[in-house]
């Protein structure tokens, strides 16, 4: 699945997360907003919750369910887990 290729990992209010950057509207790429939580498809102004992939526009759409970020503290480890 190549929405399952294009996931980012960042630092959200202290907390590491991954993402899908593909809109699920028209496949079309996602970028941030003004908002940081927020990621906006430049194509037909789409957004979604950056850390819940839920729409936070009203249109209903969501992202893929994102993946699990798993880390393994000790071993300087983080592995992101697609369910």
């Amino acid at each position: 699945n190549a929405e399952r290729l294009l996931a980012a990992k960042e630092f959200l209010q202290k907390e590491l997360i991954a993402h899908s950057l593909v809109c699920p509207h028209w496949l079309g790429p996602l970028e941030s907003a003004e908002d940081p939580g927020v990621l906006r498809c430049p194509w037909h102004g789409y957004a979604f919750d950056r850390a819940t992939g839920r729409s936070c526009d009203g249109r209903g759409l969501r992202l893929q369910a994102p993946p699990r970020v798993v880390t393994d503290v000790p071993h300087g480890e983080v592995a992101v887990v697609w369910d």
